[in-house]
């Protein structure tokens, strides 16, 4: 009996060898594809702040002040969308801290909009809060968890090990 080897890795079967191959480049244009329409998202946010801007600064037309802070606020929403797509992209899997940096700029978005149009009552600004600092703790929890700190007998510096 003759036993065949196999490569690590590499499927036992031809067709779930190229399953695979056409499973990951499907994700990989997918996901390129994304990235691609959230840069193009964010240059034209971009390209209407500065068009707004600049006809309100010209006179051509009224510019409120708080629709600015809006499409600013937007645009930090697609940068950290992009950010994400990166990380991703480059790590292939999503981070915690990088959602709950996205979902506390959405909050905040959300948050200001609602100041700003006079629409909150008392208990949406407490709720709003209590989601803000459950998303921090949460966002704080998980990046100290990633990168341990210090120990109990580990220098700060590189200077005391030099010693």
């Amino acid at each position: 009996m003759e036993k065949k080897t196999e490569r690590a890795g590499s499927p036992a079967k031809p067709v779930a060898a190229f399953v695979d191959r056409v499973a990951g480049n499907a994700m990989s244009i997918f996901v390129d594809a994304l990235v691609v329409l959230v840069l193009i998202a964010l240059a034209w946010t971009v390209w209407l702040v500065g068009v707004d801007l600049y006809r309100g600064m010209t006179g051509v037309a009224e510019y409120e002040v708080k629709l600015l802070f809006i499409e600013i606020l937007t645009i930090f929403i697609f940068i950290e969308i992009f950010h994400s797509l990166l990380e991703y992209l480059r790590t292939q899997r999503i981070s915690i801290t990088n959602l709950a940096d996205v979902s506390l700029a959405i909050v905040f978005r959300e948050l200001w909009i609602g100041l700003f149009g006079l629409q909150l009552s008392w208990e949406m600004v407490v709720a709003f809060a209590i989601v803000i600092v459950a998303i921090g703790a949460v966002r704080v929890f998980i990046a100290r968890s990633e990168r341990p700190g210090p120990t109990i007998g580990t220098p700060l510096s590189d200077e005391a090990g030099d010693q």
